[in-house]
Protein backbone atom coordinates (compact mmCIF):
# COMPACT_ATOMS: atom_id res chain seq x y z
CA UNK A 1 0.00 0.00 0.00
CA UNK A 2 3.00 2.47 0.87
CA UNK A 3 4.40 1.84 -2.87
CA UNK A 4 0.89 2.38 -4.49
CA UNK A 5 0.52 6.02 -2.61
CA UNK A 6 4.05 6.98 -3.45
CA UNK A 7 3.88 6.40 -6.58
CA UNK A 8 0.54 8.46 -6.90
CA UNK A 9 2.37 11.06 -5.69
CA UNK A 10 5.27 10.95 -7.97
CA UNK A 11 2.32 10.85 -10.94
CA UNK A 12 0.73 14.00 -9.39
CA UNK A 13 4.08 15.50 -9.25
CA UNK A 14 4.60 14.92 -12.74
CA UNK A 15 1.67 16.10 -14.13
CA UNK A 16 2.17 19.46 -12.19
CA UNK A 17 5.67 19.58 -13.96
CA UNK A 18 3.78 18.90 -16.88
CA UNK A 19 1.34 21.28 -16.87
CA UNK A 20 3.49 23.88 -15.67
CA UNK A 21 5.66 23.31 -18.86
CA UNK A 22 3.11 23.39 -21.06
CA UNK A 23 1.96 26.15 -23.46
CA UNK A 24 -1.84 25.69 -20.87
CA UNK A 25 -2.23 29.00 -19.01
CA UNK A 26 -2.69 28.92 -15.97
CA UNK A 27 -5.43 31.11 -14.21
CA UNK A 28 -3.82 34.83 -12.13
CA UNK A 29 -2.24 33.66 -9.13
CA UNK A 30 -3.89 37.28 -7.62
CA UNK A 31 -7.02 37.31 -8.42
CA UNK A 32 -7.68 33.89 -10.35
CA UNK A 33 -8.90 35.62 -13.37
CA UNK A 34 -8.40 34.04 -16.69
CA UNK A 35 -4.54 34.76 -18.56
CA UNK A 36 -4.06 35.66 -22.20
CA UNK A 37 -0.85 36.26 -24.40
CA UNK A 38 0.25 39.48 -24.99
CA UNK A 39 3.02 41.12 -26.69
CA UNK A 40 4.34 45.20 -26.90
CA UNK A 41 6.78 46.07 -30.11
CA UNK A 42 9.99 47.26 -28.76
CA UNK A 43 11.79 49.78 -30.85
CA UNK A 44 14.88 50.93 -29.42
CA UNK A 45 17.46 52.37 -30.68
CA UNK A 46 20.21 50.90 -29.51
CA UNK A 47 18.82 47.37 -30.17
CA UNK A 48 17.23 45.53 -33.03
CA UNK A 49 13.00 45.77 -33.22
CA UNK A 50 11.46 43.38 -32.05
CA UNK A 51 8.41 42.24 -29.41
CA UNK A 52 8.37 41.46 -25.75
CA UNK A 53 6.30 38.48 -25.39
CA UNK A 54 4.14 38.13 -22.30
CA UNK A 55 1.16 36.82 -20.07
CA UNK A 56 -1.22 39.03 -18.56
CA UNK A 57 -4.53 38.46 -16.46
CA UNK A 58 -7.82 39.76 -18.41
CA UNK A 59 -8.93 41.05 -15.05
CA UNK A 60 -6.70 43.11 -12.77
CA UNK A 61 -4.10 43.28 -15.32
CA UNK A 62 -0.97 41.52 -13.91
CA UNK A 63 1.73 40.88 -16.38
CA UNK A 64 4.27 37.84 -16.53
CA UNK A 65 8.09 37.74 -17.18
CA UNK A 66 8.98 39.67 -20.79
CA UNK A 67 10.85 37.75 -23.62
CA UNK A 68 12.15 39.59 -26.23
CA UNK A 69 12.12 38.19 -29.71
CA UNK A 70 14.02 40.30 -32.65
CA UNK A 71 12.33 40.16 -35.67
CA UNK A 72 12.72 41.89 -39.18
CA UNK A 73 10.13 42.12 -42.00
CA UNK A 74 10.38 38.68 -44.10
CA UNK A 75 10.14 39.77 -47.30
CA UNK A 76 13.82 40.57 -46.40
CA UNK A 77 14.94 36.98 -44.99
CA UNK A 78 15.24 33.71 -46.74
CA UNK A 79 13.53 30.75 -45.67
CA UNK A 80 15.92 29.32 -43.58
CA UNK A 81 16.03 32.90 -41.56
CA UNK A 82 12.03 32.97 -41.67
CA UNK A 83 11.67 29.10 -40.18
CA UNK A 84 14.55 30.81 -37.44
CA UNK A 85 12.38 33.64 -36.56
CA UNK A 86 9.13 32.05 -36.28
CA UNK A 87 10.48 28.86 -34.28
CA UNK A 88 12.62 31.95 -31.78
CA UNK A 89 8.54 33.52 -31.58
CA UNK A 90 7.23 30.55 -30.76
CA UNK A 91 9.62 29.83 -27.68
CA UNK A 92 10.01 33.37 -26.41
CA UNK A 93 5.93 32.85 -25.88
CA UNK A 94 6.34 29.17 -24.31
CA UNK A 95 8.72 30.86 -21.88
CA UNK A 96 6.52 33.81 -21.03
CA UNK A 97 3.68 30.96 -20.72
CA UNK A 98 6.04 28.65 -18.52
CA UNK A 99 7.40 31.45 -16.47
CA UNK A 100 3.82 32.83 -15.89
CA UNK A 101 2.51 29.29 -14.76
CA UNK A 102 5.39 28.96 -12.00
CA UNK A 103 3.99 31.96 -10.66
CA UNK A 104 0.59 30.30 -10.33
Amino acid sequence: MKNESKNTVENINNSNEKLLLSDVMLPCPFCGGEAQEDSEYDSDENSPDGYQFFVSCKICGATGEKFYSCTTHEIHLNTKQKIEQRENIKQSKLNAIVSWNKRA
